[in-house]
Order: C-alpha cells, then structure tokens, then sequence
C-alpha cells in the first residue's frame, strides 16, 4: 500500500468537503441576506369570492377566537360577503 497516494486521496476528499460546506454556507447566507423571510407568511390567507373579488387575512396562532371572529367578519364583509348567513350582501 501506498501511504502518500492514500494521504493525497484523503487530503483531495477533505478538500471537496470542506468547500462544499463552504459554498453551502455562503448559498444560505446569501439566501438570508437578500430574500429575507416573511415571518407572517404562514399565517396568511388569502379569501377569494366567487366574482373573483379577493382579501387578504392574517391570523396569527396566538389570537383569541373572539378577535379571529372580528378579523373574520371584517373579510368576509370587504368581500360583500354577510358572515352569519353566507350570502351576498345586497347593497342598494
């Protein structure tokens, strides 16, 4: 066995790992630095009525279900929507 071929392969391995970790922490930094994450995002909701008329919602997992009834019914009724019934809201 050739020790110097066996310490020149394991150097070439430890070096393509190490710069793949390199360019992995460099993508992710890059990534968090310029296409910052919405933290509501995931407690976004977008409602769409049947004409195609659309509202945005944010329901954050903390609020209480009195508010998220309020936030609810202030959607549906920017929709036309009537939040009891359903049904459109006729305006005259």
């Amino acid at each position: 066995m050739n020790w110097q071929t066996t310490i020149d392969g394991l150097l070439l391995i430890g070096s393509w790992a190490s710069g793949s970790m390199l360019t992995l922490i460099v993508f992710l930094w890059i990534l968090n630095r310029y296409f910052p994450r919405d933290p509501n995002a995931e407690y976004t909701y977008v409602l769409k009525h049947k004409n195609g008329q659309r509202t945005t919602v944010l329901l954050p997992p903390g609020l209480p279900e009195a508010e998220r009834k309020k936030v609810m019914d202030a959607a549906y009724r920017r929709l036309g929507v009537d939040p009891e019934t359903g049904l459109d809201i006729k305006t005259p």
